[in-house]
């Protein structure tokens, strides 16, 4: 997930999804032209939007003031960011460096750009950058599902909370057990093609392939979590997914209520909908959270969420009451888990396909070499012990997390105390600023990957056609530091085994008189345009 201001940035209230009525727009917009205009009589607009001026404030003990651009009364720097956040700051990176501040409405916020500046202070000051901030849409989804992770700030409580959810997940991608992650994840994929072919062995069809990619990752993650698993077509797994995709549209309007508070005058709903989104899918969780905490057994490890629990068994219990932790507030990661792993794992799927129907060239050398490995009649299906045998399939993967970059900024960090950014940068940053962090930064570096705008897998190749591990280490997929995401090792196995299943049993491409747009969607998770899709066995 990631903070989407940049429907506030280009005045998308979303009217057609009834977070903002016609009349709250235009008194919106009518209040915007006003102020505009006392600007224009103070100082022109082009001043504003073009001055370089450093961002002034107390500095101690030698630290110096974090630059930045000067903004306009009551809105800040709104006006200079467009609809892809993430590369309007890489445009001010390049005038204030790797590390500058902006004001969104009143809020100040510090943003991170590029490897150095986000390695110094997401992985070597940690505690420092661990926070969030206190806004009001992080307030109601951190109480909404019970402080899960996510969304609750560093504390006692959450280094616990993380530390349990951390171990659980390992003692599912670890040791004996990975053989059975592999079996659950190769038994959704082949669910997946048989849906797509409808046991025809000559397919040639068109189809969506989004909502299937999203039903089936979700199944993968639920059938670890709590060992359920639905079917494709199933009602009320569509129905969660239904919440999902308006979770995603609602949560960049409630994002603008958190810099812009007034407008929760002018339009009550935007937070009503979003408290309804959440209750509704806390809801879809709550019965089975109920069922494991009853049917609960000593050391049992039947899945995830048997396995927190007697983690959290084994802790003593007087400390748990001291940082005010319990069972069904444990098993609240949980929302946070299925949400991951049932959007950027498909999300990224998206963006593979994509790749593969643009690259033509590249989809029949990753045929190539899958038939090379595994066999072209008599061929077996792929292996996660194959990784190293098909560097090709896992560079073009790490080439379309890079180039898709499907969470450009992390949610937004805040600091956990006074401090002052290291690594030579020397910056003074009061506690309890918001941090933006641009992991798209990272990926388009120039100096790391040369001409970043073009999908080149081979950069991550050796000159022996290789994996080149120390390049795909250079990726930031899965963010950094004390916040990374905790379910990488279960989505890394995920694209591995999916994309090289897929590629295997059927060649993709557009259906006539179409396109594929690689202009990634603005929102939560950056996803492809690719309303259809040709596949045909190979």
């Amino acid at each position: 997930m990631m903070l989407d201001v940049s429907a506030a940035a280009n005045h998308q209230f979303h009217p057609g999804n009834e977070q903002l009525g016609l009349t709250s727009v235009s008194v919106a917009l009518i209040l915007c032209s006003a102020l505009l205009l006392v600007v224009g009589k103070s100082k022109s607009w082009k001043q504003y939007k073009t001055e370089q001026q450093t961002v002034s404030h107390t500095t101690h003990g030698g630290a110096r003031p974090v630059p930045g651009p000067r903004g306009i009364p009551i809105f800040g720097n709104i006006f200079q960011l467009d609809d892809k956040i993430h590369e309007s700051f890489m445009k001010l990176a390049e005038v204030y460096g790797d590390v500058f501040q902006i004001k969104i409405a009143s809020r100040k916020i510090v943003v991170l750009n590029g490897t150095k500046a986000i390695h110094q202070a997401l992985v070597r000051q940690s505690t420092d950058f661990a926070g969030r901030p206190d806004l009001p849409s992080m307030s109601v989804m951190d109480e909404t599902t019970g402080r899960a992770l996510t969304f609750t700030t560093h504390c006692e409580r959450w280094r616990l909370h993380r530390k349990i959810s951390e171990r659980a997940l390992r003692h599912f991608t670890s040791g004996r057990q990975v053989e059975t992650l592999q079996s659950k994840v190769m038994f959704e994929v082949q669910n997946l093609i048989d849906f797509w072919s409808n046991n025809n062995e000559d397919v040639d069809v068109v189809l969506d392939p989004e909502r299937t990619l999203q039903l089936s990752a979700s199944n993968v993650i639920a059938s670890f979590l709590f060992s359920k698993r639905r079917e494709l077509d199933d009602p009320e797994l569509l129905s969660l997914l239904n919440l999902q995709r308006g979770f995603s549209d609602v949560f960049s309007t409630a994002n603008m209520v958190d810099f812009m508070p007034w407008l929760l005058h002018l339009a009550p709903k935007v937070f009503n909908n979003f408290r309804s989104y959440l209750n509704q899918f806390k809801s879809f969780f709550d019965d089975t959270i109920q069922e494991h905490l009853e049917a609960h057994a000593p050391d049992a490890d039947g899945d995830i969420m048997d396995y927190m629990l007697t983690l959290t068994d084994h802790i003593d219990q007087e400390e748990l009451r001291r940082v005010g932790l319990n069972h069904r507030e444990v098993l609240a990661a949980t929302y946070d888990f299925f949400g991951a792993g049932s959007d950027t794992v498909p999300a990224t799927l998206m963006w593979l396909l994509s790749y593969m129907v643009t690259h033509p060239d590249i989809q029949e050398a990753v045929h190539r070499e899958l038939d090379s490995v595994l066999g072209d009649d008599n061929r077996r299906t792929p292996h996660l012990n194959d990784r190293d045998c098909l560097p090709l399939t896992e560079a073009v993967i790490a080439e379309a997390q890079r180039h898709a970059s499907v969470i450009a900024l992390t949610i937004p960090h805040s600091t956990t105390r006074d401090t002052v950014l290291g690594g030579g940068y020397d910056f003074e940053i009061a506690k309890d600023t918001i941090v933006f962090v641009n992991l798209h930064s990272v990926h388009y570096n120039r100096t790391v990957f040369p001409e970043p705008d073009k999908f080149i897998p081979q950069r991550f190749l050796h000159e022996d056609g290789s994996i080149n591990r120390e390049m795909t280490s250079q990726l930031v997929a899965f963010g950094a530091g004390r916040r990374r995401c905790i379910g990488s090792e279960i989505a890394k196995v995920e694209l591995f085994l999916y994309f090289s299943t897929l590629m295997q049993t059927f060649r993709f491409s557009c259906p006539e008189g179409e396109t594929v747009s690689l202009q990634g969607t603005s929102g939560l998770v950056s996803k492809p345009v690719l309303k259809s899709l040709r596949i045909k066995r190979r």
